[in-house]
């Protein structure tokens, strides 16, 4: 099966293999492959989801046209937040403009001071 379909649910939280939830969506799989996902789906809301999901679709084929088109949707949107995060300067650099600011406006009251005193 297409790697991209691990790329969603391929999260070890959820075990069930998605090539298995495509194949039982295209009624592929033995009698006994398709209790196991049953069990699955009946266990997990996740896996349930996925299979009412895929047994919406008209055509299971379009299952990785459209896991495809989501990975560059996400790939797009990742990207554009990481170009807006290199955009803010670093915490670092923020906290040494606080340092030196303060450093500048202690010195420039001692030198006032001194001038009036």
């Amino acid at each position: 099966m297409n790697d991209d379909i691990n790329k969603i649910l391929g999260d070890e939280e959820h075990e069930m293999d998605p090539g298995k939830l495509l194949k039982y969506a295209e009624n592929q799989l033995p009698a006994h492959e398709q209790h196991d996902v049953e069990a699955g789906a009946a266990n997990d809301p996740f896996v349930a989801d996925a299979l009412e999901g895929l047994q919406q679709l008209q055509n299971p084929q379009q299952a990785n046209a459209i896991v495809n088109q989501l990975n560059k949707g996400l790939r797009k949107q990742l990207k554009t937040k990481k170009q807006k995060r290199q955009g803010i300067p670093s915490q670092q650099w923020v906290i040494y403009a606080i340092i030196i600011l303060l450093i500048i406006i202690t010195v420039a009251f001692f030198i006032i001071k001194r001038q009036q005193g």
